[in-house]
């Protein structure tokens, strides 16, 4: 992903590259123990290979991790002290919610289009 800073007409581009797998798991794994849930490693993995490793990309997936089981804590959860176990079927929910899916879809637009080259690129990579 390929962010544009825009200073009096210049444009300096940061690359953000993927995490290495200790810092995503940190990043995921410390991002929701401190709101009070718990991940398995099987569903972390699981997570970052939804993401790839990014950043942003991670961030968008615990928004909405955090948004659904907040919004259903009821439902989910019977007790009412954390830790509180994420399931396997909350994960699935967040990996095909339409929201996360049109956040991600945003992003990725918005990388295309800051450049007519970038997005060229892309779309000849596309149909390789």
């Amino acid at each position: 992903m390929i962010i544009c800073f825009d200073k009096q007409s210049l444009c300096k581009y940061l690359c953000i590259k993927p995490l290495s797998q200790a810092d995503a798991h940190k990043l995921e794994r410390y991002t929701v123990a401190y709101l009070g849930y718990r991940i398995s490693d099987g569903q972390l993995s699981m997570i970052l290979s939804e993401t790839d490793f990014y950043p942003g990309l991670i961030h968008l997936f615990c928004h909405e991790l955090i948004k659904q089981v907040s919004d259903k804590h009821d439902v989910y959860y019977y007790a009412r002290n954390p830790p509180f176990i994420v399931n396997d079927k909350i994960i699935n929910n967040v990996i095909s919610s339409t929201q996360l899916n049109k956040s991600v879809r945003e992003k990725i637009q918005i990388a295309f289009y800051m450049d007519d080259s970038y997005r060229e690129i892309a779309n000849t990579v596309t149909q390789l």
